[in-house]
């Protein structure tokens, strides 16, 4: 739905990888590529994702808007940073997932979240909402106004408060 600079797609079917525009779409297996700037992708579910510069995404699976064919959104987050409007899940046993080397984040509920790879750390921050943070050694419940952040082979950082009226651009 927007676009800021390039972005790169390089489709599930093993094509070369193109240049992309406004409104170009989004399968399942797409591998995307905030080359320069940001990028703003609405789901068929209604959610809508945001992908800062410099950041890589696979789209493994995509949920439909009744969830008749596929119930789950699975995002591969290689690098960068994606903020994520989620809607509630209907019916219930719908899924997100965002995962990255590091760990799993669930999206519990329809929520705002922010979601980063920093080298191998993995962070999510919920501004709305409430997300698992899964690691190699456990997982922590996430809420409104927290965060939590945890390293490949490691248990999540216990959830602390943060200001989200300090948003970033």
């Amino acid at each position: 739905r927007y676009l800021e600079d390039d972005l790169t797609i390089r489709p599930a079917q093993r094509g070369e990888p193109a240049e992309s525009g406004i409104n170009a779409p989004v399968t399942p297996g797409d591998l995307v590529v905030a080359d320069g700037g940001r990028v703003e992708i609405a789901l068929a579910d209604g959610s809508v994702v945001w992908l800062e510069e410099d950041t890589v995404v696979e789209f493994t699976t995509l949920a439909d808007q009744a969830a008749r064919f596929e119930k789950t959104t699975l995002l591969g987050l290689q690098s960068g940073l994606v903020q994520i409007d989620a809607v509630d899940p209907d019916p219930r046993d719908k899924a997100f997932r965002i995962d990255t080397e590091a760990g799993s984040v669930y999206l519990v509920s329809g929520g705002s979240y922010r979601i980063e790879v920093e080298g191998r750390v993995t962070s999510v921050a919920v501004h709305r909402g409430s997300a698992e943070l899964s690691g190699d050694r456990g997982s922590v419940l996430v809420r409104s106004g927290h965060r939590s952040s945890v390293r490949p082979g490691e248990a999540p950082a216990v959830p602390e408060t943060f200001n989200i009226r300090r948003l970033d651009d």
